[in-house]
Formats: C-alpha cells, structure tokens, sequence
C-alpha cells in the first residue's frame, strides 16, 4: 500500500538471486488428471531478465533430481522474455497414452508419446522493477487453451511447442515442486527478483477474483496485442 490497496501493510516478500530457490517435498496435494482445472497465480517483481530467457515462478517436476525423468514438467508457471516484453509462460508435459494389448494378447507401444506443452501470453509487461501480478488457468484437455492475465488484463495466448493436447493428461510423479527455479537450480532457469502471493488452484480462476486481487493507483503499463494486418509492409 497504497500502490496496492488490497495488500496488508507490512507485507514482506521471497528474495532471489538466481542461484536460491525453495523446495516442497511433499507433492502429493499437487497432481492433476485429465478434466482437472489448475490456476497459477503470483506477484513478481523481476531485477533482470534477459532476452529470450525463460525463468520459474513456481512448477512440479523437471528438478533434475536422481530418479526423474528429465522432462518431468507436471505443469509450471515461468516468465519468458520475448522481444523486450515479459510474457505469461505456461509449461505441461503430457503423459505417454497407456498401452494397448492387441487381439494377439502383445502389448502395442503408446498411441503417442508425451511431450512438452509450452504456451505463451500475447500480451506482456516492462522488466522494470515493479511489482506485477500475473496468472494463468487451464482444464487439462481443454480444446480452447489456457487464458491468463497480467496486472488484471485477461490475454490469449497461443502454444509454440506441443502444441493443443485435447483429451491428453498431463505427467504426473512424485517429483517435488520449486519455487523460483528448475533443472538443478540451472541460474539461466532462475528467478532473480522479487516473489510474492504465489497460489495454485485446482479450479478455473475469474476476471472478477483478479480484478479484485490485483486493485492499483498505478496507470497501466500492459502492452496491448496488435495484429499484424495493422502494421503497413515494410514498417
């Protein structure tokens, strides 16, 4: 306060410098099936990003951790740097269809394999040393794909690797879950700044609990989406 009326005086927040991060070792409340919603949701207040890079805000699995598998990304909430903007950046690795036993009674291989699911926000928000609250929700399997939010702006997005899963489940182990980092603590995969109000939810959140979450006497600074079509050949 009085930037964020809806926050208590006194608030303090996580500290990181890129080579820190906390540890849940009890995952056992954060699996997820097919049909299941998840909401991801955080204040962040980043004190360098660079372009390109792509650092955790919080996610299950992909820890690096002997006895998992190396892409064991359950689901994580990450900033991604994209042509100098901070983009919402949602990650989930389906998992493998089961097998099938034919009418010879020999178990056929997978229908598909699982693979990395990365979505990414339209719109974005300056690295410039100031809170912002950004969140995201999604059904797994859910044809119309996640739908996220930045400073209380709901955004699309649109998915750059795996593509749309449809009816797909997401991986599920007994993995931990990192805040603020990822594969061994890589510092090209870690969060350097300010954390605060991390929540996940397994439920679909609304525009009107963030509107009210995320209240400000600060103008807007969120970059709009604009389609191509308005941009003159050559400009």
């Amino acid at each position: 306060p009085p930037e964020f009326p809806g926050q208590t005086v006194g608030n303090s927040a996580l500290l990181l410098d890129g080579k820190s991060w906390l540890e849940l070792s009890d995952a056992s409340a954060f699996h997820f099936a097919p049909g299941d919603s998840i909401s991801l949701e955080a204040w962040v207040r980043l004190s360098d990003l660079n372009d390109g890079q792509q650092v955790y805000v919080v996610g299950k699995g992909r820890t690096g951790r002997p006895g998992t598998m190396k892409e064991n990304q359950s689901w994580a909430l990450r900033v991604r740097s994209m042509g100098g903007q901070c983009r919402i950046s949602f990650l989930f690795r389906s998992a493998n269809a089961p097998s099938v036993v034919g009418a010879n009674g020999k178990e056929t291989s997978p229908a598909y394999t699982g693979e990395l699911h990365r979505w990414n926000s339209d719109l974005g928000f300056d690295a410039d040393g100031q809170w912002h609250h950004i969140a995201v929700t999604y059904t797994f399997g859910d044809k119309q794909g996640p739908l996220g939010w930045i400073d209380g702006q709901p955004t699309d997005g649109s998915f750059d690797m795996g593509g749309k899963t449809f009816s797909r489940a997401p991986y599920s182990d007994d993995d931990q879950v990192w805040v603020g980092s990822s594969m061994g603590g890589n510092p090209g995969s870690s969060f350097r700044g300010s954390l605060d109000g991390i929540v996940i939810h397994r439920r679909r959140i609304t525009d009107t609990e963030i509107l009210q979450r995320t209240r400000s006497t600060r103008p807007t600074n969120v970059i709009p989406e604009v389609a191509s079509s308005d941009i003159p050949s050559g400009a």
